[in-house]
């Protein structure tokens, strides 16, 4: 049985803002090319900041989050066990990548637990 609170409306919706903020960044690379290509200059300073977040945040993580929302969604459509689910599998995606400490601590833990 669906647990469906209004949560997996929530999750749709920034599933879709997710998806236009990363096909702007990726035009916006692309259109930056474009214009280098026809020697068209833009305010450099504007140009470097916001391709730095381009670069540095939105394409390095745009799968995950948005992996992870519909995931969430999906999760949350089908009940407490596939959400469940979900959530250890993107912990196991997100734990690694943004918190290397904690997940050395896990390791750890683990191994010794094996060993």
């Amino acid at each position: 049985m669906a647990h469906n609170n209004g949560l997996s409306e929530l999750l749709d919706k920034l599933a879709k803002l997710a998806s236009v903020v990363i096909l702007f960044a990726l035009g916006f690379r692309m259109l930056l090319v474009l214009l280098n290509a026809l020697n068209i200059q833009l305010p450099a300073e504007l140009v470097a900041q916001v391709y730095d977040v381009i670069i540095n945040y939105i394409l390095p993580n745009a799968a995950l989050v948005l992996a992870g929302l519909v995931a969430l969604e999906w999760g949350f459509n089908k009940g407490l066990l596939q959400t469940i689910f979900v959530i250890i599998l993107l912990a196991l995606c997100v734990i690694p990548q943004f918190f290397p400490e904690i997940w050395e601590q896990i390791l750890g833990t683990l191994s010794g637990f094996a060993g």
